[in-house]
């Protein structure tokens, strides 16, 4: 079953988006790159310093759990993040017309992953600290995969919606607000970190404007772009969970490999010592992500440009 809410209006309103986005061309890119390097500027700052004030009022041992729970789901989340992004970005950026079916298709199928991805962390979790303390840590570090710059799951879907159009700035920017309501929130109310549970709502929490920021624009965006009914085609959610399975596998060794030394950490060590080894990774982690983001804005025009890779 289809629906289809678009009018002439925003038939019209698609094809000026596309004359528009055809005249920005690489002009477009190198400011949306440029956009890009500056919001993550503004992320990195802002997300380096409400982490490092984090674990003075946490102390070692109250972060070394907490940051323990966010290295678990970050390499749980996989499962639901199932490489589907990069699939997704070029579907869209190759076919801008059918937006809406392709976004809540690939939203679909990550919602489905969710429920293998929720009993894995909790397997895991019990394996590594069954008091009720870390249980509640888990389940509420979970809730970053729906609404999460940090962890993008289901808002990973949306930003892989902007980078297909060359439009990576909006994502990021979303990304340095979260990082912005965090910072306010460790400097205005910092006896409420003392609890790891009080600290992990608030870190989650604080995603929630930049989610429903992300989530309005895009809503626009596809508007104005989308001129086809917009349904689910349970054949095409199972296409893309099959197309993403190589990505997919990729991923999790990748979040395996820089999430296993925090989990033999604790294994071996104590508490303290893994909230150390954390709070030393969050300074360089970020610092690799600046060469990557112009990259990430270009590969849209040359998903666009199948010519460049004819054979002599």
């Amino acid at each position: 079953m289809t629906i289809s809410p678009f009018t002439q209006h925003d038939v019209n309103e698609n094809t000026k988006a596309t004359h528009e986005h055809e005249r920005r061309g690489g002009t477009g890119v190198l400011s949306q790159g440029l956009l890009s390097m500056i919001a993550y500027g503004v992320n990195f700052g802002a997300s380096f310093l409400a982490i490092i004030g984090m674990m003075r009022i946490m102390g070692e041992g109250t972060y070394g759990l907490f940051a323990l729970a966010i290295q678990i789901v970050s390499f749980t989340a996989m499962i639901s993040d199932f490489g589907i992004g990069p699939v997704i970005m070029r579907r869209l950026a190759i076919n801008p017309s059918s937006c809406g079916r392709i976004l809540l298709e690939a939203t679909a199928a990550r919602g489905l992953l969710l429920l293998p991805t929720w009993i894995l962390t909790l397997l895991v979790g019990w394996h590594m600290e069954s008091s009720g303390t870390f249980f509640t840590l888990l389940n509420l570090m979970l809730l970053n995969t729906v609404i999460s710059s940090k962890l993008p799951v289901l808002r990973g879907t949306l930003e892989s919606f902007y980078r297909s159009q060359s439009r990576m700035g909006v994502p990021t920017i979303t990304m340095a607000v979260d990082s912005l309501v965090l910072l306010v929130a460790v400097l205005s109310v910092p006896v409420m970190f003392r609890d790891p549970v009080m600290a992990m709502a608030l870190y989650t929490g604080s995603n929630i404007f930049g989610a429903v920021l992300l989530l309005w624009s895009s809503l626009r965006l596809a508007r104005r772009l989308n001129t086809e009914p917009v349904g689910i085609a349970w054949s095409n959610v199972r296409s893309l969970i099959a197309t993403s399975a190589p990505l997919a596998l990729y991923l999790l060794l990748t979040a395996l490999h820089v999430t296993i030394d925090s989990i033999y950490l604790k294994l071996f060590q104590t508490y303290e010592a893994v909230g150390v080894y954390n709070a030393a990774l969050r300074i360089m982690t970020p610092l690799a992500v600046f060469p990557t983001i112009v990259a990430i804005s270009a590969s849209p025009a040359v998903a666009r440009r199948p010519c460049c890779f004819r054979s002599a």
